[in-house]
């Protein structure tokens, strides 16, 4: 038979995005272990890389993924707590529905966004001004976002945006 097409049936389709410690510990608190002592060297393990890996990293990308909103809102807690230094995110071509309202939430907290990408979500919906408080933005791609919608004046306070595309979205104004 076709390798590749049985190869990708039997893959994960359920992709995770990185959690926080806690939630980590919590996991594992559920698992078994041959040797129980196992856990409480796990669980450092996974602590020390998140910090080192996710928690400091100045860019995370996440794109092409099929990642749905059940790993993704998770994951917008994760990354409001504890990713700082975050300057660029992109969640590109996925199957979020998340509203714009709610990334503007989560992504309020890190003052050194710079970058954010959540193009090809066509069903990302939500409007436009959510993201007038994300005030270090200098780039926001939102194209192929069908049901994002309001006026692109909403966003006229971001005066460090440089590239801004909407490109099939519901978006509509002027802004000069």
């Amino acid at each position: 038979g076709d390798y590749l097409k049985l190869s990708l049936d039997m893959m994960c389709k359920e992709r995770i995005l990185p959690i926080a410690p806690a939630q980590f510990d919590a996991l594992i608190d559920q698992k078994q272990f041959a040797l129980r002592a196992d856990a409480s060297v796990v669980k450092p393990m996974y602590r020390g890389a998140f910090e080192a890996i996710i928690a400091t990293a100045p860019s995370l990308r996440f794109s092409n993924l099929r990642l749905g909103d059940s790993v993704v809102r998770p994951f917008l807690g994760v990354v409001s707590a504890h990713c700082r230094h975050l300057v660029d995110l992109d969640m590109s071509d996925n199957e979020i529905t998340v509203p714009l309202e709610e990334w503007a939430a989560a992504l309020c907290q890190l003052p050194t966004l710079r970058k954010l990408d959540l193009s090809w979500n066509s069903w990302l919906g939500g409007n436009i001004r959510a993201l007038s408080g994300l005030k270090a933005l200098r780039s926001l791609a939102l194209y192929d976002c069908l049901k994002v919608k309001g006026d692109v004046r909403g966003l006229s306070g971001l005066t460090t945006l440089e590239n801004l595309n909407l490109t099939n979205t519901g978006v509509d104004g002027n802004l000069k």
